[in-house]
């Protein structure tokens, strides 16, 4: 999580958030709490937090990384696999469902959002599109000039696995539309920033 002035920037995993870190260190946004890139505690729900961060929340705008779902479920099945080292099956990935390590449960990613209270107000940056809706965000309160543009945009995406990401070689159509089903707040979220649901 980081929290500025006026708004609060909350990590859900895998939607960029390693970069966006990087980006608001770059900024000129006063910083008045961010974790740790290397805790897990970066990915903690307001409700769980210390009061020192939940005085620092106050009313501020809310903010979440968000991407389109069917490749968050294969990002966060590629991460467990090459960076946590666990053998999972990719059959859950296609009923729209990701491991939780923690609790060792295969979990539809709506329990993302009813973590950490995600609703339509909150505003959206997109993993595809973290410098303009970042930049879109800081605009809501202060002009954000030239020289702080241009050092936003020469940073570079970290955090980053590869794996093939070709929606065709993990799902099809059937089971990309049991995937959105299966997690209906994440498809309403999802169909208002991106304007609609992806089909294979």
């Amino acid at each position: 999580m980081i929290i500025t002035n006026h708004w609060v920037y909350h990590h859900l995993p895998k939607t960029g958030g390693t970069t966006v870190d990087a980006l608001v260190a770059a900024s000129n946004e006063t910083i008045l709490w961010r974790d740790a890139q290397n805790d897990d505690h970066k990915h903690c729900p307001p409700a769980q937090r210390s009061v020192t961060e939940q005085q620092l929340l106050g009313d501020k705008v809310q903010a979440v990384g968000l991407r389109r779902l069917p490749y968050w479920l294969i990002s966060n099945y590629a991460h467990k696999q090459q960076r946590m080292g666990l053998a999972l099956e990719a059959r859950p990935v296609q009923q729209g469902l990701f491991f939780r390590q923690k609790s060792g449960d295969w979990l539809p990613a709506d329990w993302w959002l009813d973590t950490l209270a995600i609703d339509p107000s909150w505003r959206v940056i997109r993993c595809e599109q973290l410098q303009a809706d970042l930049i879109s965000l800081m605009r809501q309160q202060r002009r954000v000039g030239l020289r702080e543009r241009w050092r936003l945009a020469r940073i570079e995406p970290e955090n980053r696995n590869a794996y093939p990401r070709e929606l065709r070689r993990w799902f099809s159509r059937e089971q990309l539309r049991d995937a959105y089903d299966a997690n209906p707040r994440w498809s309403a979220l999802e169909a208002l920033h991106y304007g609609h649901l992806l089909d294979a």
